[in-house]
C-alpha cells in the first residue's frame, strides 16, 4: 500500500513537457506574392509610359504601404498609399 502511494505522490509532482507554441496564421499571406517591386509598361489617353509599384510590409500587424511612379515623356505622376489591415472581432 505504501509503494502505490509513493508512486502516486512520484507522478503527481510530474510536470507536463512544454508543448511548443503555436504558430499565428499570417494576416497577409493573400497578398504576399505581390509583395517586392513591379515594372512594366502603359498606354492610354496621355500616351505610353511605363510603370513601378513597390509593395511592402511596413508593419506585420497593421500596414501595406504602396509606392506607384507612372511616367510618359510629358510628367511622371508619384503615388504613395498605407491599407490597414481590417481586423475581425
Amino acid at each position: 500500500m505504501s509503494l502505490l502511494i509513493g508512486v502516486t505522490l512520484g507522478l503527481a509532482g510530474a510536470q507536463a513537457p512544454p508543448r511548443a507554441p503555436t504558430a499565428t496564421p499570417d494576416p497577409w499571406a493573400p497578398i504576399r506574392v505581390m509583395e517586392g517591386a513591379w515594372e512594366g509598361e502603359s498606354e492610354g489617353e496621355p500616351g505610353k509610359g511605363t510603370v513601378k509599384r513597390a509593395y511592402e510590409i511596413v508593419s506585420p500587424d497593421e500596414f501595406v504601404e504602396t509606392f506607384e511612379i507612372a511616367s510618359t515623356g510629358a510628367y511622371e505622376i508619384y503615388s504613395r498609399s498605407r491599407f490597414k489591415r481590417r481586423r475581425v472581432h
